[in-house]
Protein backbone atom coordinates (compact mmCIF):
# COMPACT_ATOMS: atom_id res chain seq x y z
CA UNK A 1 0.00 0.00 0.00
CA UNK A 2 2.82 2.46 0.99
CA UNK A 3 4.66 1.81 -1.92
CA UNK A 4 1.67 2.32 -4.61
CA UNK A 5 1.03 5.84 -2.57
CA UNK A 6 4.71 6.57 -3.69
CA UNK A 7 4.67 5.18 -7.13
CA UNK A 8 1.61 7.60 -7.28
CA UNK A 9 3.01 10.57 -6.12
CA UNK A 10 6.62 9.39 -8.70
CA UNK A 11 4.27 9.07 -11.56
CA UNK A 12 2.26 12.40 -11.19
CA UNK A 13 5.30 14.00 -10.88
CA UNK A 14 7.29 12.88 -13.90
CA UNK A 15 3.84 13.52 -16.05
CA UNK A 16 4.06 17.15 -14.83
CA UNK A 17 7.64 18.09 -15.03
CA UNK A 18 7.80 16.49 -18.87
CA UNK A 19 4.41 18.66 -19.53
CA UNK A 20 5.67 21.87 -17.83
CA UNK A 21 9.04 21.62 -19.60
CA UNK A 22 7.79 20.21 -23.08
CA UNK A 23 4.81 23.22 -22.98
CA UNK A 24 7.67 26.30 -22.18
CA UNK A 25 9.67 24.41 -24.97
CA UNK A 26 6.95 24.43 -27.76
CA UNK A 27 6.66 28.42 -26.75
CA UNK A 28 8.28 29.93 -23.42
CA UNK A 29 7.17 33.67 -24.49
CA UNK A 30 3.47 32.63 -24.64
CA UNK A 31 1.68 33.72 -21.44
CA UNK A 32 -0.97 31.00 -21.81
CA UNK A 33 2.02 28.71 -22.33
CA UNK A 34 3.46 30.18 -19.14
CA UNK A 35 0.78 30.31 -16.77
CA UNK A 36 -0.09 26.24 -17.76
CA UNK A 37 3.69 25.48 -17.23
CA UNK A 38 3.67 27.39 -13.86
CA UNK A 39 0.55 25.00 -13.18
CA UNK A 40 2.49 22.04 -14.02
CA UNK A 41 5.37 22.64 -11.62
CA UNK A 42 2.96 23.09 -8.78
CA UNK A 43 1.64 20.06 -9.14
CA UNK A 44 4.99 18.22 -9.43
CA UNK A 45 6.26 20.41 -6.38
CA UNK A 46 3.08 18.62 -4.77
CA UNK A 47 4.18 15.36 -6.30
CA UNK A 48 7.91 15.09 -5.73
CA UNK A 49 7.39 15.79 -1.73
CA UNK A 50 4.57 13.29 -1.82
CA UNK A 51 6.54 10.45 -2.52
CA UNK A 52 8.83 10.96 1.38
CA UNK A 53 5.73 10.25 3.43
CA UNK A 54 4.58 7.00 3.16
CA UNK A 55 8.35 5.94 2.68
CA UNK A 56 9.01 7.76 6.49
CA UNK A 57 9.35 5.92 9.57
CA UNK A 58 8.33 8.45 11.93
CA UNK A 59 5.85 10.99 13.02
CA UNK A 60 8.12 13.60 12.63
CA UNK A 61 9.34 12.64 9.39
CA UNK A 62 6.07 11.90 7.92
CA UNK A 63 4.50 15.39 9.50
CA UNK A 64 8.30 16.76 7.35
CA UNK A 65 6.90 15.64 3.99
CA UNK A 66 3.52 16.71 4.81
CA UNK A 67 4.50 19.89 5.58
CA UNK A 68 6.97 19.94 2.68
CA UNK A 69 4.33 18.76 -0.17
CA UNK A 70 1.65 21.50 0.81
CA UNK A 71 4.35 24.18 -0.23
CA UNK A 72 3.67 23.24 -3.64
CA UNK A 73 -0.35 22.19 -3.18
CA UNK A 74 -0.91 25.78 -1.98
CA UNK A 75 0.13 27.32 -5.16
CA UNK A 76 -1.92 24.98 -7.42
CA UNK A 77 -5.43 26.31 -7.51
CA UNK A 78 -3.91 29.81 -8.20
CA UNK A 79 -1.83 28.79 -11.22
CA UNK A 80 -4.42 27.10 -12.54
CA UNK A 81 -6.97 29.90 -12.13
CA UNK A 82 -4.19 32.18 -13.58
CA UNK A 83 -3.64 29.47 -16.83
CA UNK A 84 -7.66 29.79 -17.01
CA UNK A 85 -7.80 33.35 -17.23
CA UNK A 86 -4.80 33.38 -19.79
CA UNK A 87 -6.52 30.93 -22.17
CA UNK A 88 -9.78 32.17 -21.81
CA UNK A 89 -8.50 35.58 -22.91
CA UNK A 90 -10.02 37.16 -19.84
CA UNK A 91 -8.52 40.25 -18.01
CA UNK A 92 -11.24 42.55 -16.20
CA UNK A 93 -10.44 44.68 -13.06
CA UNK A 94 -12.55 41.93 -10.99
CA UNK A 95 -10.83 38.35 -11.90
CA UNK A 96 -7.22 40.42 -11.55
CA UNK A 97 -8.40 41.52 -8.36
CA UNK A 98 -9.62 37.70 -7.59
CA UNK A 99 -6.20 36.58 -9.29
CA UNK A 100 -3.63 38.49 -7.40
CA UNK A 101 -5.66 37.89 -3.58
CA UNK A 102 -5.42 34.42 -4.74
CA UNK A 103 -1.16 34.44 -4.50
CA UNK A 104 -1.49 36.33 -1.87
CA UNK A 105 -3.54 33.71 0.21
CA UNK A 106 -1.24 31.11 -2.01
CA UNK A 107 2.09 33.13 -0.11
CA UNK A 108 0.15 32.70 3.37
CA UNK A 109 -0.81 29.21 3.67
CA UNK A 110 2.81 28.06 1.92
CA UNK A 111 4.56 29.79 4.46
CA UNK A 112 2.56 28.69 7.60
CA UNK A 113 2.99 24.60 6.66
CA UNK A 114 5.43 24.57 9.40
CA UNK A 115 3.58 25.65 11.64
CA UNK A 116 1.20 23.95 14.18
CA UNK A 117 -1.54 26.66 12.66
CA UNK A 118 -1.59 24.50 9.79
CA UNK A 119 -0.94 20.80 10.18
CA UNK A 120 -1.06 20.15 14.66
CA UNK A 121 1.14 16.86 14.44
CA UNK A 122 0.77 13.18 12.97
CA UNK A 123 -1.03 10.63 14.66
CA UNK A 124 -2.21 6.82 13.57
CA UNK A 125 -5.26 6.52 11.59
CA UNK A 126 -7.26 3.43 10.52
CA UNK A 127 -5.00 1.41 8.36
CA UNK A 128 -2.16 3.98 8.30
CA UNK A 129 1.08 4.54 10.67
CA UNK A 130 0.62 8.45 10.83
CA UNK A 131 -1.84 11.04 9.48
CA UNK A 132 -1.67 14.33 10.05
CA UNK A 133 -4.54 16.46 12.19
CA UNK A 134 -5.71 19.75 10.52
CA UNK A 135 -4.42 23.24 12.30
CA UNK A 136 -7.47 26.25 12.42
CA UNK A 137 -5.66 27.13 9.19
CA UNK A 138 -5.95 24.22 6.84
CA UNK A 139 -9.56 24.75 7.08
CA UNK A 140 -9.41 28.04 5.39
CA UNK A 141 -6.83 26.69 3.21
CA UNK A 142 -9.48 23.96 1.84
CA UNK A 143 -11.76 26.58 1.63
CA UNK A 144 -9.52 28.77 -0.55
CA UNK A 145 -8.49 25.64 -2.46
CA UNK A 146 -11.52 24.63 -3.60
CA UNK A 147 -13.50 27.97 -4.26
CA UNK A 148 -10.22 28.86 -6.83
CA UNK A 149 -11.00 25.47 -8.40
CA UNK A 150 -14.79 26.07 -8.45
CA UNK A 151 -14.56 29.44 -9.94
CA UNK A 152 -12.32 28.03 -12.52
CA UNK A 153 -15.01 25.35 -13.53
CA UNK A 154 -17.00 28.42 -13.79
CA UNK A 155 -15.50 30.57 -16.01
CA UNK A 156 -14.64 27.13 -18.32
CA UNK A 157 -19.00 26.10 -18.31
CA UNK A 158 -19.58 29.76 -19.30
CA UNK A 159 -17.20 29.59 -22.30
CA UNK A 160 -18.35 26.23 -23.15
CA UNK A 161 -21.98 27.45 -23.34
CA UNK A 162 -21.02 30.13 -25.99
CA UNK A 163 -18.42 28.34 -27.86
CA UNK A 164 -18.87 26.14 -30.42
CA UNK A 165 -16.28 23.72 -32.77
CA UNK A 166 -12.50 23.20 -31.26
CA UNK A 167 -12.50 25.47 -28.35
CA UNK A 168 -15.81 24.10 -26.89
CA UNK A 169 -14.18 21.22 -27.17
CA UNK A 170 -10.73 21.72 -25.57
CA UNK A 171 -12.87 22.63 -22.47
CA UNK A 172 -14.75 19.44 -22.25
CA UNK A 173 -11.42 17.93 -22.00
CA UNK A 174 -9.80 20.43 -19.37
CA UNK A 175 -13.29 19.81 -17.05
CA UNK A 176 -13.03 15.90 -17.33
CA UNK A 177 -9.69 16.73 -16.40
CA UNK A 178 -11.06 18.52 -13.35
CA UNK A 179 -13.91 15.78 -12.78
CA UNK A 180 -10.87 13.18 -12.44
CA UNK A 181 -8.61 14.94 -10.30
CA UNK A 182 -11.23 16.25 -8.11
CA UNK A 183 -12.35 12.43 -7.28
CA UNK A 184 -8.78 11.25 -7.53
CA UNK A 185 -6.99 13.93 -5.46
CA UNK A 186 -9.65 14.54 -3.21
CA UNK A 187 -9.11 10.77 -1.27
CA UNK A 188 -6.10 12.40 0.43
CA UNK A 189 -8.34 14.75 2.44
CA UNK A 190 -11.16 12.28 3.96
CA UNK A 191 -8.62 11.30 6.48
CA UNK A 192 -7.50 14.47 7.83
CA UNK A 193 -11.34 14.44 8.71
CA UNK A 194 -11.49 11.03 10.63
CA UNK A 195 -13.06 9.20 7.22
CA UNK A 196 -11.47 6.04 6.60
CA UNK A 197 -11.30 6.06 2.88
CA UNK A 198 -7.35 5.90 2.09
CA UNK A 199 -5.85 7.91 -0.72
CA UNK A 200 -6.11 5.41 -3.09
CA UNK A 201 -7.10 7.86 -5.87
CA UNK A 202 -4.50 10.16 -5.69
CA UNK A 203 -2.90 8.77 -9.48
CA UNK A 204 -5.48 10.41 -10.82
CA UNK A 205 -4.18 13.51 -10.02
CA UNK A 206 -1.90 14.37 -12.96
CA UNK A 207 -5.00 13.73 -15.52
CA UNK A 208 -5.56 17.01 -14.87
CA UNK A 209 -2.67 18.23 -16.68
CA UNK A 210 -2.71 15.61 -18.72
CA UNK A 211 -6.10 16.00 -20.54
CA UNK A 212 -5.21 20.40 -19.80
CA UNK A 213 -1.87 19.36 -21.89
CA UNK A 214 -4.04 17.42 -24.58
CA UNK A 215 -6.98 19.95 -24.80
CA UNK A 216 -4.25 23.18 -25.61
CA UNK A 217 -1.42 21.20 -27.12
CA UNK A 218 -2.51 18.19 -29.02
CA UNK A 219 -5.67 18.57 -29.25
CA UNK A 220 -5.85 18.95 -33.78
CA UNK A 221 -2.97 15.91 -33.55
CA UNK A 222 -4.37 13.41 -31.60
CA UNK A 223 -7.74 11.74 -31.14
CA UNK A 224 -9.13 11.72 -27.49
CA UNK A 225 -9.53 8.12 -27.45
CA UNK A 226 -6.38 7.44 -28.70
CA UNK A 227 -4.84 10.33 -26.17
CA UNK A 228 -6.48 8.63 -23.11
CA UNK A 229 -5.19 5.07 -24.65
CA UNK A 230 -2.10 5.92 -25.22
CA UNK A 231 -1.76 7.94 -21.78
CA UNK A 232 -2.74 4.95 -20.19
CA UNK A 233 -0.13 2.39 -21.62
CA UNK A 234 2.61 4.62 -20.46
CA UNK A 235 1.10 5.07 -17.18
CA UNK A 236 1.25 0.67 -17.15
CA UNK A 237 4.72 0.30 -18.81
CA UNK A 238 6.21 2.69 -16.91
CA UNK A 239 4.78 2.16 -13.88
CA UNK A 240 6.49 -1.20 -13.98
CA UNK A 241 9.46 0.07 -15.66
CA UNK A 242 10.00 2.76 -12.38
CA UNK A 243 8.26 0.49 -9.66
CA UNK A 244 10.10 -2.78 -10.01
CA UNK A 245 13.58 -0.88 -9.68
CA UNK A 246 12.03 1.41 -6.68
CA UNK A 247 10.33 -1.44 -4.87
CA UNK A 248 13.95 -3.59 -5.22
CA UNK A 249 16.29 -0.43 -4.21
CA UNK A 250 13.40 0.15 -1.17
CA UNK A 251 13.64 -3.56 -0.19
CA UNK A 252 17.58 -3.29 0.04
CA UNK A 253 18.21 -5.32 -3.10
CA UNK A 254 20.40 -2.72 -4.88
CA UNK A 255 22.05 -4.93 -7.64
CA UNK A 256 18.49 -6.23 -8.16
CA UNK A 257 17.40 -2.24 -8.61
CA UNK A 258 20.59 -1.76 -10.78
CA UNK A 259 19.91 -4.38 -13.23
CA UNK A 260 16.31 -4.20 -13.61
CA UNK A 261 16.38 -0.50 -14.25
CA UNK A 262 19.29 -1.17 -16.86
CA UNK A 263 16.62 -3.91 -18.63
CA UNK A 264 13.32 -1.95 -18.20
CA UNK A 265 14.49 1.44 -19.26
CA UNK A 266 16.07 -0.67 -22.65
CA UNK A 267 12.53 -3.07 -23.20
CA UNK A 268 10.40 0.22 -21.64
CA UNK A 269 10.33 2.21 -24.97
CA UNK A 270 9.93 -0.83 -27.28
CA UNK A 271 7.05 -2.19 -24.99
CA UNK A 272 5.38 1.41 -25.26
CA UNK A 273 6.23 1.87 -29.19
CA UNK A 274 4.85 -1.88 -30.41
CA UNK A 275 1.46 -1.34 -28.21
CA UNK A 276 0.44 2.29 -28.84
CA UNK A 277 1.10 1.33 -32.79
CA UNK A 278 -1.42 -1.40 -32.38
CA UNK A 279 -3.75 0.64 -30.10
CA UNK A 280 -4.19 3.41 -32.65
CA UNK A 281 -4.31 1.00 -35.63
CA UNK A 282 -7.31 -0.68 -33.82
CA UNK A 283 -8.97 3.13 -32.83
CA UNK A 284 -8.48 4.58 -35.80
CA UNK A 285 -9.36 2.36 -38.64
CA UNK A 286 -13.09 4.03 -38.94
CA UNK A 287 -11.20 7.58 -39.82
CA UNK A 288 -8.63 5.83 -41.99
CA UNK A 289 -11.12 4.04 -43.69
CA UNK A 290 -13.63 7.25 -44.40
CA UNK A 291 -10.12 9.14 -45.59
CA UNK A 292 -9.93 6.50 -47.81
CA UNK A 293 -12.97 7.39 -49.39
CA UNK A 294 -12.23 10.33 -49.82
CA UNK A 295 -9.27 9.89 -51.89
CA UNK A 296 -11.04 7.51 -54.00
CA UNK A 297 -13.60 9.93 -54.71
CA UNK A 298 -11.75 12.43 -55.34
CA UNK A 299 -10.58 10.67 -58.19
CA UNK A 300 -13.76 10.18 -59.56
CA UNK A 301 -15.23 13.36 -59.53
CA UNK A 302 -13.64 14.53 -62.45
CA UNK A 303 -16.28 11.92 -64.53
CA UNK A 304 -19.10 14.56 -63.79
CA UNK A 305 -19.41 17.45 -66.51
CA UNK A 306 -20.98 20.27 -64.78
CA UNK A 307 -20.74 22.64 -61.75
CA UNK A 308 -23.98 21.67 -60.06
CA UNK A 309 -23.24 18.18 -60.33
CA UNK A 310 -19.66 18.11 -58.92
CA UNK A 311 -20.68 20.22 -55.62
CA UNK A 312 -23.40 18.16 -55.50
CA UNK A 313 -21.17 14.97 -55.47
CA UNK A 314 -18.85 16.57 -52.94
CA UNK A 315 -21.73 17.49 -50.72
CA UNK A 316 -23.01 14.24 -50.86
CA UNK A 317 -19.50 12.05 -50.35
CA UNK A 318 -18.32 14.49 -47.15
CA UNK A 319 -21.97 14.29 -45.77
CA UNK A 320 -21.46 9.62 -45.65
CA UNK A 321 -18.03 9.91 -44.66
CA UNK A 322 -17.41 12.67 -42.13
CA UNK A 323 -20.94 13.05 -41.75
CA UNK A 324 -21.00 16.99 -40.38
CA UNK A 325 -23.91 18.49 -38.62
CA UNK A 326 -23.81 20.90 -41.59
CA UNK A 327 -22.31 21.19 -44.71
CA UNK A 328 -22.19 24.36 -47.46
CA UNK A 329 -21.08 25.08 -50.56
CA UNK A 330 -20.81 28.55 -52.09
CA UNK A 331 -19.71 28.86 -55.42
CA UNK A 332 -17.77 31.91 -57.44
CA UNK A 333 -20.03 33.48 -59.86
CA UNK A 334 -18.91 36.70 -61.23
CA UNK A 335 -18.35 39.07 -58.01
CA UNK A 336 -19.92 36.87 -55.34
CA UNK A 337 -20.20 33.10 -54.04
CA UNK A 338 -23.56 32.56 -54.30
CA UNK A 339 -24.64 29.30 -51.91
CA UNK A 340 -25.35 26.22 -54.51
CA UNK A 341 -26.02 23.06 -52.29
CA UNK A 342 -26.53 22.83 -48.03
CA UNK A 343 -27.39 20.56 -46.07
CA UNK A 344 -28.09 19.52 -42.10
CA UNK A 345 -28.37 22.04 -39.36
CA UNK A 346 -28.24 25.81 -39.78
CA UNK A 347 -29.71 29.55 -38.31
CA UNK A 348 -28.08 31.28 -41.38
CA UNK A 349 -30.14 32.83 -44.44
CA UNK A 350 -27.06 34.47 -46.49
CA UNK A 351 -27.15 33.00 -49.71
CA UNK A 352 -24.19 34.76 -51.24
CA UNK A 353 -20.89 36.51 -49.77
CA UNK A 354 -19.07 39.50 -51.47
CA UNK A 355 -15.23 38.62 -52.67
CA UNK A 356 -14.71 41.52 -51.01
CA UNK A 357 -15.78 39.89 -47.64
CA UNK A 358 -13.49 38.92 -44.83
CA UNK A 359 -14.48 35.38 -44.85
CA UNK A 360 -13.33 35.03 -48.17
CA UNK A 361 -10.17 36.96 -47.53
CA UNK A 362 -9.52 34.17 -44.34
CA UNK A 363 -10.30 31.29 -46.82
CA UNK A 364 -7.71 32.97 -49.62
CA UNK A 365 -5.06 33.55 -46.73
CA UNK A 366 -4.81 29.80 -44.89
CA UNK A 367 -6.67 27.69 -47.32
CA UNK A 368 -8.40 25.53 -44.76
CA UNK A 369 -8.72 26.89 -41.42
CA UNK A 370 -11.01 26.35 -38.13
CA UNK A 371 -12.65 29.39 -36.36
CA UNK A 372 -10.87 28.23 -33.35
CA UNK A 373 -7.67 28.38 -34.60
CA UNK A 374 -8.17 31.52 -36.65
CA UNK A 375 -9.16 33.67 -33.66
CA UNK A 376 -6.69 32.02 -31.72
CA UNK A 377 -4.06 33.25 -34.00
CA UNK A 378 -5.68 36.76 -34.27
CA UNK A 379 -5.61 37.11 -30.26
CA UNK A 380 -1.56 36.19 -30.66
CA UNK A 381 -0.11 37.80 -33.61
CA UNK A 382 -0.79 41.26 -33.70
CA UNK A 383 0.08 41.50 -37.83
CA UNK A 384 -2.12 38.74 -38.84
CA UNK A 385 -5.44 39.57 -40.28
CA UNK A 386 -8.41 40.36 -37.43
CA UNK A 387 -11.26 38.08 -37.33
CA UNK A 388 -14.35 40.27 -36.82
CA UNK A 389 -17.89 39.45 -35.10
CA UNK A 390 -19.51 39.02 -38.52
CA UNK A 391 -17.48 36.61 -39.70
CA UNK A 392 -18.01 34.64 -36.15
CA UNK A 393 -21.46 35.45 -36.50
CA UNK A 394 -21.99 33.83 -39.93
CA UNK A 395 -20.02 30.36 -38.73
CA UNK A 396 -22.09 30.61 -35.90
CA UNK A 397 -25.00 30.97 -37.72
CA UNK A 398 -24.50 28.45 -40.13
CA UNK A 399 -23.47 26.06 -37.00
CA UNK A 400 -19.73 25.49 -39.06
CA UNK A 401 -16.42 25.54 -37.92
CA UNK A 402 -14.24 24.52 -40.46
CA UNK A 403 -13.75 26.14 -44.20
CA UNK A 404 -12.52 24.96 -47.24
CA UNK A 405 -11.33 26.78 -50.06
CA UNK A 406 -11.52 25.23 -53.31
CA UNK A 407 -8.90 26.30 -55.77
CA UNK A 408 -7.76 26.18 -59.04
CA UNK A 409 -4.13 27.08 -58.89
CA UNK A 410 -4.18 30.51 -57.43
CA UNK A 411 -8.48 31.44 -57.97
CA UNK A 412 -10.40 30.21 -55.71
CA UNK A 413 -14.19 28.82 -57.56
CA UNK A 414 -15.60 27.77 -54.03
CA UNK A 415 -16.12 28.01 -50.18
CA UNK A 416 -16.99 24.77 -48.29
CA UNK A 417 -18.12 25.06 -44.88
CA UNK A 418 -18.40 22.03 -42.32
CA UNK A 419 -19.97 22.22 -39.17
CA UNK A 420 -18.82 19.58 -35.94
CA UNK A 421 -18.47 15.86 -36.80
CA UNK A 422 -21.71 13.98 -35.66
CA UNK A 423 -19.57 11.81 -33.19
CA UNK A 424 -18.22 15.09 -31.57
CA UNK A 425 -14.80 14.60 -32.27
CA UNK A 426 -12.32 16.30 -33.49
CA UNK A 427 -10.59 17.97 -36.68
CA UNK A 428 -8.30 16.58 -36.85
CA UNK A 429 -4.50 17.10 -38.77
CA UNK A 430 -5.12 14.24 -40.80
CA UNK A 431 -8.43 15.17 -41.26
CA UNK A 432 -7.41 18.82 -42.75
CA UNK A 433 -4.44 16.85 -44.96
CA UNK A 434 -7.32 14.11 -46.61
CA UNK A 435 -9.95 17.56 -46.81
CA UNK A 436 -6.93 19.30 -49.09
CA UNK A 437 -6.69 16.14 -50.81
CA UNK A 438 -9.93 15.80 -51.79
CA UNK A 439 -10.38 20.11 -52.57
CA UNK A 440 -7.77 19.91 -54.85
CA UNK A 441 -9.33 18.00 -57.86
CA UNK A 442 -12.30 18.70 -56.96
CA UNK A 443 -11.00 22.73 -58.09
CA UNK A 444 -9.56 20.89 -61.09
CA UNK A 445 -13.10 19.20 -61.83
CA UNK A 446 -15.37 22.62 -61.40
CA UNK A 447 -12.68 24.49 -63.61
CA UNK A 448 -12.53 22.29 -66.29
CA UNK A 449 -17.08 22.04 -65.99
CA UNK A 450 -16.74 25.85 -66.01
CA UNK A 451 -14.64 25.65 -69.27
CA UNK A 452 -16.71 23.20 -71.00
CA UNK A 453 -19.71 25.40 -70.30
CA UNK A 454 -18.21 28.85 -71.72
CA UNK A 455 -16.98 26.31 -74.57
CA UNK A 456 -20.80 25.27 -75.62
CA UNK A 457 -22.06 28.69 -74.86
CA UNK A 458 -19.27 29.89 -77.50
CA UNK A 459 -20.65 27.16 -80.22
CA UNK A 460 -24.01 27.97 -79.58
CA UNK A 461 -23.80 31.80 -79.87
CA UNK A 462 -21.61 31.62 -83.06
CA UNK A 463 -24.14 29.06 -84.49
CA UNK A 464 -26.98 30.79 -83.11
CA UNK A 465 -25.24 34.62 -84.75
CA UNK A 466 -24.96 32.85 -88.19
CA UNK A 467 -28.62 31.80 -88.35
CA UNK A 468 -29.56 35.14 -87.81
CA UNK A 469 -27.19 36.58 -90.56
CA UNK A 470 -29.06 33.97 -93.00
CA UNK A 471 -32.45 35.49 -91.82
CA UNK A 472 -31.53 38.79 -92.19
CA UNK A 473 -30.37 38.41 -96.10
CA UNK A 474 -33.71 36.45 -96.16
CA UNK A 475 -35.75 39.25 -94.84
CA UNK A 476 -33.67 41.98 -96.91
CA UNK A 477 -34.64 39.93 -100.24
CA UNK A 478 -38.35 39.55 -98.70
CA UNK A 479 -38.48 42.86 -97.98
CA UNK A 480 -37.21 44.08 -101.83
CA UNK A 481 -40.03 41.77 -103.47
CA UNK A 482 -43.00 42.69 -101.13
CA UNK A 483 -41.78 46.83 -101.93
CA UNK A 484 -41.82 46.20 -105.41
CA UNK A 485 -44.99 44.56 -105.57
CA UNK A 486 -46.57 47.39 -103.65
CA UNK A 487 -44.80 49.93 -105.57
CA UNK A 488 -46.44 48.60 -108.64
CA UNK A 489 -49.64 48.29 -106.32
CA UNK A 490 -49.39 52.30 -105.69
CA UNK A 491 -48.83 53.31 -109.07
CA UNK A 492 -51.51 51.37 -110.94
CA UNK A 493 -54.16 52.88 -108.28
CA UNK A 494 -52.39 56.13 -108.95
CA UNK A 495 -53.17 55.91 -112.36
CA UNK A 496 -56.76 54.10 -111.22
CA UNK A 497 -57.60 57.15 -109.62
CA UNK A 498 -56.62 59.98 -112.25
CA UNK A 499 -59.44 58.34 -114.68
CA UNK A 500 -61.52 57.79 -111.98
CA UNK A 501 -61.11 61.41 -111.69
CA UNK A 502 -61.69 62.49 -115.45
CA UNK A 503 -64.63 60.09 -115.49
CA UNK A 504 -62.97 58.95 -118.94
CA UNK A 505 -63.49 55.23 -117.47
CA UNK A 506 -63.73 52.83 -120.13
CA UNK A 507 -64.17 49.15 -119.85
CA UNK A 508 -61.04 48.23 -121.39
CA UNK A 509 -59.06 50.17 -119.28
CA UNK A 510 -60.92 49.59 -116.36
CA UNK A 511 -60.01 45.60 -117.37
CA UNK A 512 -56.76 46.44 -117.82
CA UNK A 513 -56.43 48.10 -114.38
CA UNK A 514 -57.95 45.29 -112.93
CA UNK A 515 -55.54 42.48 -114.49
CA UNK A 516 -52.55 44.58 -113.34
CA UNK A 517 -53.23 44.78 -110.11
CA UNK A 518 -54.66 40.78 -110.17
CA UNK A 519 -50.73 39.94 -111.16
CA UNK A 520 -49.29 42.02 -108.50
CA UNK A 521 -51.69 40.40 -105.46
CA UNK A 522 -50.95 37.10 -107.16
CA UNK A 523 -47.03 37.17 -106.12
CA UNK A 524 -47.82 37.95 -102.34
CA UNK A 525 -48.49 34.24 -101.67
CA UNK A 526 -44.81 33.40 -102.92
CA UNK A 527 -43.86 35.56 -100.72
CA UNK A 528 -45.64 34.63 -97.64
CA UNK A 529 -44.11 31.25 -98.55
CA UNK A 530 -40.75 32.18 -98.09
CA UNK A 531 -41.09 34.32 -95.27
CA UNK A 532 -42.51 31.14 -93.40
CA UNK A 533 -39.62 28.99 -94.37
CA UNK A 534 -37.26 32.02 -92.92
CA UNK A 535 -39.16 31.33 -89.40
CA UNK A 536 -38.47 27.71 -89.81
CA UNK A 537 -34.67 28.09 -90.04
Amino acid sequence: MYTYFALSGLFNAIVSTLFGFFILYKDAKNNVNRTFAAFSFSVAAWSYAYIGWPLAHTAKETLFWFQLLHIGASFTPITYFHFVLSWLNISDLRNKIILYLGYGLACIFASTTFSNFFINGMVPKFSLKYWAVPGILYHYYLIYFFFYVFLSSCLLINFYKKNVGIKKQQIKFILIGISLSFLGGSTNYFLWYNINIPPYGNILASSFVALTFYAIVTYRLMDLRVAVTITGLFMVVYAFALGIPFYLFWKGSYLGALLSAIGLATAAPIIYAWLRRHAENKILQEERKYQEVLLTASRSISGHKTVDEIITAVVNVISRTIKPRSIAFYSFEGERFVLKKDSGDTRSGILELSVDSLIISFVKFYGIFSLDEVKSNCDMASNSKKIDEETIKFFSDRLANVAIAIKSGEMLLGVLFLGDKENGAAYLDRDFIALENFAFPVGLAIENAMHIAVAKKTIEEEYHDRRLRDIGLLGSAVAHQMANRLHRITTELGVAQIILNEKALIDDSREALVGKIRTCLQNFPAIAKDAMSARAI
